[in-house]
């Protein structure tokens, strides 16, 4: 239990698993277990606050997707927007509305749900939507630990390199999909 919110360990097979996931919108009645998600996935020095995913949720809430599995929140994926064209540490802090760039914040999976093909289902449901429903938008970039830069290239991102962001204490690399 984090924060109040009790995840269930899933233990069905990927296929079920991937066919069974529910992606929609969060709302703001999602903000606690998607926060409780954000901890568990996330070092402290990493982790969004609770009140950082709220106000990125009531400015940009077209960009946060969750994955359900019977009704819990499993995996989600949250963004906002920037006029940068790469990513910076300024232009992960606020939303621009009109932004062409779209920033990547969370890929994050319930542990027991990780490594069954959800963080890469969730990214492509996550481009889909972009694509069909998010004007304006030219690209979207993320910054991801060394480890996790094959989940994004298979998904297909870019690796563009290490990124000048500094946030928390591990270095990143810079990812971009071009759309």
């Amino acid at each position: 239990m984090a924060n109040g919110t009790v995840f269930y360990a899933v233990s069905i097979t990927m296929e079920v698993q991937l066919d069974a996931v529910q992606v929609r919108p969060l709302t703001v009645a999602d903000i606690d277990a998607a926060h409780a998600l954000e901890v568990e996935c996330f070092p402290p020095d990493e982790a969004a606050s609770k009140e950082d995913m709220t106000a990125r949720l009531t400015e940009a809430g077209d960009l946060f997707l969750g994955g359900f599995l019977d009704n819990k929140l499993v995996a989600f994926i949250n963004g906002t927007r920037t006029d940068s064209k790469t990513l910076t540490e300024e232009s992960m802090h606020c939303h621009v509305p009109t932004g062409e760039t779209l920033c990547i914040h969370s890929v994050s999976v319930h542990t027991p749900c990780r490594r069954k093909g959800l963080a890469s289902h969730m990214l492509q449901k996550y481009i889909g939507h972009v694509r069909e429903n998010i004007a304006g938008v030219s690209s979207l970039q993320l910054i991801a630990h060394d480890e996790l830069v094959p989940l994004y290239t298979k998904a297909g991102f870019e690796h563009v390199g290490l990124s000048p962001v500094v946030y928390g204490s591990r270095p990143w690399q810079d990812c971009i999909l071009r759309l």
